[in-house]
């Protein structure tokens, strides 16, 4: 990964990269520089000159020059890339210097995580995803659609929340047959949600263990956006939710299900067969 920013008041920019990257490539654009800096004394800014190395630095962090950090700059809106520049396979280019960004919150590191692991199912793993699915699909755009998929998601909720397992079964079930309800009226709407709980649900499962492995909350506390009525969050951003919640309860119902995540199937369908 490379992480790239601005210095404020100049226009001059840097990066700080992660291993692996392929050295040659992080400083084959003309006038780039490369600085080692020891893992053992980053935290003192101490650095070594590195000048023609070749080969791959796995674990080092390097600090390069703005030749090199406008090479990789990220040229997308949301200041993140994945570009082929960088290393052998795909690499994660981040402008940790964009105003809506706070590189020391929690929140940016689970931000990172999550696009890492779709790195993972992109690149590394290469997950198919579920029959039909396309991220491009338009939403439906019905209010009675945004309705509909509210009150199921307060079901899911309670389910995730609730202290006793036969609660949190009724919940399920209750969830199940709404939703089902809801695509037999409206098909269109499936296979867009079932893919993206799939591919974002699961990056934001991902998340949450990750909180949870340093000891903070394992799941991300209520954002704004979930107390959003508008229509956006309604058809996309709440997917990103019920993806983790649905992976969430079936961790706690002891169902085996990230081999077959990862083999094409997506969340909702895993729990319509175990959990019904």
């Amino acid at each position: 990964m490379l992480f790239v920013a601005s210095v404020p008041g100049t226009g001059q920019r840097f990066g700080v990269s992660s291993g692996p990257v392929d050295l040659a490539m992080l400083a084959s654009p003309p006038g780039a520089e490369l600085c080692e800096v020891p893992s053992a004394s980053f935290g003192h800014h101490r650095t070594s000159r590195v000048e023609g190395r070749s080969g791959k630095g796995q674990h080092a962090q390097w600090l390069v020059n703005d030749a090199a950090a406008m090479r990789h700059w990220p040229s997308g809106e949301e200041g993140m890339c994945y570009t082929p520049d960088l290393a052998e396979s795909e690499a994660l280019v981040f402008d940790f210097g964009r105003p809506e960004y706070r590189p020391d919150s929690w929140e940016f590191a689970r931000f990172v995580v999550h696009e890492a692991f779709h790195h993972h199912q992109l690149f590394d793993a290469h997950w198919p995803v579920p029959l039909g699915y396309d991220p491009a699909s338009p939403p439906l755009g019905l209010a009675e659609v945004d309705a509909a998929a509210a009150a199921e998601g307060r079901l899911i909720e309670l389910a995730a929340m609730s202290q006793l397992e036969e609660d949190a079964l009724q919940f399920v079930r209750r969830y199940v047959e709404m939703r089902l309800a809801r695509y037999e009226r409206w098909p269109m709407t499936e296979s867009l949600e079932r893919g993206t709980e799939q591919v974002e649900g699961s990056a934001r499962y991902v998340e949450n263990q990750y909180s949870r492995c340093n000891g903070r909350s394992a799941r991300l506390n209520m954002p704004p956006e979930a107390l959003r009525a508008d229509r956006d969050w309604h058809q996309f951003g709440r997917l990103y939710r019920t993806g983790a919640r649905i992976l969430e309860l079936l961790d706690r119902f002891g169902v085996e299900w990230r081999g077959r995540v990862a083999g094409g199937e997506d969340p909702f369908a895993i729990l319509t067969g175990e959990l019904k």
